[in-house]
Formats: structure tokens, C-alpha cells, sequence
């Protein structure tokens, strides 16, 4: 065993034998045995309880460990040396980023979605997870609390363990799915299944970039028409939430590869307009639009909303200047 020793802190309900491919779910606490600090808490964070996949060669091998003793529902403390934990670190500062994000998405707060970049160890030591890299020199103990435990088989898998067709089904599903919810004006669930779809379409089309990809053209293909229809019906859903900025930069998204559908000009002149600002944006996408469909009455329609508010802008400028004078 890679943990020193385990205390029952509140005995569980059900005994389960655990194989690879099964699923457990728990809630986590690290402690530093010398101080008693608690370092993290799966509870405090944002990301809801660890989901553990076995046989998939995880990071930090004690926690399989430790959970292959415990019934559902115990709660328990294993001890673990220095030398059982040298990847929690890493772990860890993935998990408290991710809470991070979610946080700032709940609480409506602007989330940076473009900074990947890396960190290496030296710099991390010194900065907002230095408490991550003293627990090289202490010893730990994680008090575990087990959920509940799927079998292989009983749950969907993750993107990562599917195959090329499982993804395109799946991008496919989540589009069907988000189309419903919007019928509906569930905005919100149909604008998590489009992302979903787009996530997955993300995967293939980076995979299709590597040296040794089986990704066929004509996959690809099926894969870019449902990503335009994806990011549209995405839009489409952030519009009525008032999420304009994202709208936008969907919309760019799309633009961006040359469509020639009225949509997404139409689209990007909604999320200007009703915005209330850049309508000298929304009045050149809006314009494209009609070239595009130059018979589309929602398109005049807003054509003229435009083109009524433009006038407006410049009258209170024009009165807004003389009063300077």
C-alpha cells in the first residue's frame, strides 16, 4: 500500500469490489499532518466531488489505493509519506484552476479562456501554490468520504475514451439535445449541449492536425458543417441570456472560416444591437446579411432597427457637440 495507515472516521453501508474501468465518487480533504492545515477540500472548491476512473493510470496512485478499502459511505483518514504524494501538486493546481473558472462563470465574473501557457515547477513554488510544494518536506493524510461507485459499463464515457464514431454520435446527440432545449427556452442547457458538441468537434479536428491521424476528409467535412451549425444555434441560445460578448466572439468564430450564411452576420448585428453599442459594426454585418438573403424579412427588419438607431446616435451627437460650443 502506498499510504502509511488508514482510521476509520465513520464506517459505511456497502462492501464493492472495485475492477478496472469502475468509477468512484468521493469527497476530499488534504491535511498537513504537522499543522493541521487543511490544504484542500473538495467540498470548498467548485468542481463537486472527484470523479476517480480505475485502471487508467492516474496521477496519484494512493487514492486508488485508499479507495479499494473503503464501503460507500465511509469516511476515512489515510497517512501518507512525502514520497507517496510527489504528483499531488500537480493535481491539485489543475483542480484549483478549474474551481477558479467555475466560480467566476457562476458568479458572472470574466473568465480568461486564453491563457494556457505553461508554468514550470520553479515558478509555481514561488506563486499562488507555494502551499502545494511545501508538502514535499511534511507528511499528509486525506480524509475520504466514498459516494458511490459506478460500474464499467453503467455510465457515459468520458470524451477521451471514445472512440472517432462514439464523438461524431455524441457532437450529433448534444445537437438534437441543445435543438429541444431551445424549443422549449431552456437557453441555458441548450447553450451547455452546443458547447458540448463543440468541445467534442474541437477534439477531432486537433486530432485530424497530428502526423498519425485517422481522421478520414470526409469526417472532417461532417464535422465542419455541424460546427457552424453548432456555434449558430450557440449564439442563437446567448442572445436571449444577455451574453453578447461570447455571442460575438462566436459569431467571429464562424465569419472567421468564410461562411457564406446569413446567420451569422445577422446573428453578430443582433448581439451589436442589443448590446447598444458598435452599431456601426452591427450596420456592416447586418448589410452582409442582406446581400446574403436579401429577401429575409427578419433581416430587413433589423436592417431598419439599425439604421433608426444610428440616426439617433448621431442627432444626440450632433446636439452633444453644439452645446460644447
Amino acid at each position: 500500500m502506498s499510504f502509511d495507515k488508514k482510521e476509520i472516521v465513520q464506517d459505511g453501508h456497502e462492501v464493492v469490489q472495485l475492477a478496472d474501468g469502475d468509477k468512484a465518487v468521493f469527497h476530499f480533504k488534504t491535511v498537513r499532518s504537522d499543522t493541521q492545515a487543511i490544504v484542500d477540500d473538495s467540498r470548498t472548491l467548485y468542481n463537486g466531488p472527484f470523479e476517480l476512473r480505475f485502471g487508467k493510470q492516474f496521477l496519484l496512485p494512493v487514492w486508488e489505493d485508499a479507495v479499494k478499502t473503503m464501503k460507500i459511505g465511509e469516511v476515512a483518514r489515510f497517512h501518507v509519506p512525502s514520497r507517496s504524494i510527489e504528483s499531488y501538486p500537480q493535481l491539485a493546481t489543475v483542480l484549483r484552476k478549474e474551481s477558479k473558472r467555475k466560480h467566476a462563470e457562476l458568479h458572472g465574473e470574466e473568465v480568461d479562456h486564453h491563457h494556457h501557457g505553461h508554468r514550470c515547477a520553479s515558478s509555481a513554488m514561488t506563486g499562488e501554490n507555494k502551499d502545494l510544494y511545501e508538502l514535499f518536506t511534511t507528511e499528509v493524510y486525506f480524509e475520504m468520504e466514498l459516494l458511490s461507485v459506478d460500474k464499467a459499463g453503467e455510465f457515459a464515457k468520458d470524451m477521451w475514451e471514445m472512440s472517432l464514431e462514439e464523438r461524431v454520435e455524441a457532437i450529433q446527440q448534444h445537437k438534437t439535445d441543445g435543438n429541444a432545449m431551445f424549443k422549449v427556452k431552456s437557453y441555458e442547457t441548450a447553450a451547455d449541449h452546443y458547447s458540448k458538441a463543440l468541445a467534442h468537434i474541437e477534439t477531432i479536428e486537433n486530432n485530424a492536425r497530428m502526423p498519425t491521424s485517422d481522421v478520414s476528409q470526409d469526417v472532417l467535412t461532417t464535422v465542419a458543417v455541424l460546427r457552424e451549425q453548432c456555434l449558430l444555434n450557440l449564439i442563437a441560445s446567448e442572445l436571449p441570456l444577455k451574453e453578447y460578448v461570447r455571442a460575438v466572439e462566436h459569431a467571429n468564430m464562424v465569419v472567421e472560416r468564410g461562411t457564406t450564411n446569413p446567420k451569422a452576420y445577422f446573428r453578430r448585428a443582433q448581439a451589436h444591437y442589443q448590446r447598444g453599442r458598435d452599431m456601426d459594426l452591427a450596420a456592416s454585418d447586418i448589410a452582409q446579411a442582406r446581400l446574403l438573403a436579401p429577401d429575409d424579412k427578419a433581416i430587413s427588419a433589423l436592417a431598419a432597427k439599425i439604421e433608426s438607431r444610428q440616426k439617433q446616435q448621431q442627432a444626440a451627437d450632433r446636439t452633444r457637440y453644439s452645446n460644447m460650443f
